[in-house]
């Protein structure tokens, strides 16, 4: 696996947060009411029931004032004030005044905000690129995929560039981001897929579709579920009751009530016996049996056993578990970093 543990991980003992080195012991005191994972040297603290933010020495760098705040992307933090949002900089500094319905994280340099029930798009420096005129933005996770956005207006959805421009018509019910050049799109409730150029490159004929990922999309027809490559030629029959994008080269998916892994081909490489499973990331996957989680790896090897009411799965090495009631992290080998 090419994940490594962070130096410097969350670190709860009883009900207060601190940070531990690798091994488990404690570096950075525990003081804090929740900790969250260093993200650009920066990690969340709470203290007071308010948010700020600690560098890597354990200075209280943002001081906790806000009522909330959110990871830092491209230098730059969500963070809220007296019901509203605005941006800070790492150092603490406001880049973007408290003046927001909603923000979401900078992409490519733009974000998207919200004032007065409409949406448009700021840059990093808080100045307005794409005007405050349309309901909604589709799709906000990596929103500008192909230099495209899905918006919006007047109940129908197309797709803007970064200046602004009209690039796809404002025609469809529905529209997801660009992704491997293909973006999703809902016609008379029905899904099918458009290129970049806004033709209609997989007919409209599915009840759902998920984004491409690994050269593969998920499509449901009838309450089934299979795969289809971007010719939109059905590469894995549509069969199964509920299916996920492939991750990693696998995708959980579920019959009959189990679930199980498949690859590309179709194989069933790890056999339907769990309740429950998410897509793999590095190496990892969590499973849910009896009502509780745990982690197998490509092999379907059990290598953290089955004993959390909750995960959010791995990310920079480490997974957000409930334990007991509580929020903890684990490690990719199952070591806990908490105690009660």
């Amino acid at each position: 696996m090419n994940i490594l543990t962070p130096s410097l991980i969350p670190y709860r003992k009883k009900d207060k947060w601190g940070f531990a080195n690798p091994q488990g012991q404690i570096v950075l005191p525990c003081i804090y009411e929740d900790a969250s994972i260093f993200i650009e040297e920066r990690a969340r603290v709470v203290k007071n029931d308010n948010f700020g933010f600690i560098d890597t020495q354990g200075k209280e760098i943002i001081p906790c004032v806000f009522e909330e705040a959110y990871a830092f992307q491209q230098g730059r933090s969500i963070v809220k004030q007296e019901e509203e949002f605005g941006f800070i900089d790492i150092w603490g500094q406001i880049k973007v005044p408290f003046q927001y319905e909603d923000l979401s994280d900078y992409y490519q340099g733009l974000a998207s905000a919200q004032k007065k029930g409409k949406v448009g798009f700021i840059d990093l420096a808080g100045n307005i690129v794409i005007p405050f005129e349309y309901e909604s933005v589709e799709d906000t996770l990596g929103s500008f995929q192909n230099q495209l956005v899905p918006l919006k207006k007047a109940g129908k959805v197309g797709f803007l560039n970064q200046k602004g421009e009209e690039i796809i018509p404002f025609q469809y019910e529905f529209a997801c981001r660009f992704c491997e050049d293909l973006a999703m799109i809902e016609l008379n409730q029905q899904a099918g897929f458009i290129n970049t150029q806004g033709k209609i490159v997989i007919p409209t004929q599915y009840d759902s579709v998920s984004c491409f990922y690994e050269g593969l999309a998920v499509v449901e027809k009838e309450g089934l579920n299979g795969f289809i490559n971007q010719k939109g030629e059905e590469v894995i029959a549509i069969k199964y009751d509920f299916a996920h994008p492939f991750r990693e080269g696998l995708a959980a998916v579920e019959l009959d009530e189990q679930t199980g892994f498949i690859n590309q081909r179709g194989q069933v490489v790890i056999p339907f016996r769990y309740d429950f499973a998410t897509h793999f990331v590095g190496d990892r996957a969590a499973v849910e049996q009896n009502g509780l989680y745990g982690f197998i790896n490509q092999k379907g090897e059990l290598v953290i056993p089955c004993i959390y009411e909750d995960t959010y799965g791995f990310e920079h090495g480490l997974a957000e578990v409930i334990f007991e009631g509580k929020k903890g992290f684990i490690d990719i080998n199952g070591k806990h970093y908490f105690e009660d």
